[in-house]
């Protein structure tokens, strides 16, 4: 029984590194001014529709985009993203990231060796 458990114990880090890649921004540290607190974002340039997703609050009261690509098809992506409150109100877009999702990088340093 002991070794099962510590089996199981050994391979649950293993798992956690096998989830999908996600869309995250720096927290907005918590405001006592509703209108400083993200409740949604609208991330564009991810499918042909701008995609809403709910802002994850974290434990200290801050809240940031955390967005699981793994339903996401491979492939080249620019995106932009927005920070809605609560009442509506809409943020300036974030400078635009560009990401490659699903391909591996191009090989580095590539070289001659003896071995």
């Amino acid at each position: 029984m002991r070794k099962a458990l510590l089996s199981i114990l050994f391979a649950l880090p293993a798992a956690t590194g096998l989830c999908a890649p996600f869309l995250v921004c720096d927290p907005y540290p918590f405001s006592t001014s509703p209108w400083l607190n993200p409740s949604n974002f609208i991330i564009s340039g991810l499918l042909a529709n701008a995609i809403t997703t709910p802002a994850q609050i974290n434990v200290d009261g801050s809240a940031q985009l955390r967005y699981d690509l793994g339903s996401i098809p491979f492939g080249n992506y620019s995106v932009t993203v927005v920070a809605v409150n609560s009442s509506g109100g809409i943020s300036s877009p974030s400078s635009p990231f560009a990401f490659i999702l699903g391909v591996p990088m191009a090989p580095a340093n590539i070289h001659l060796s003896q071995t």
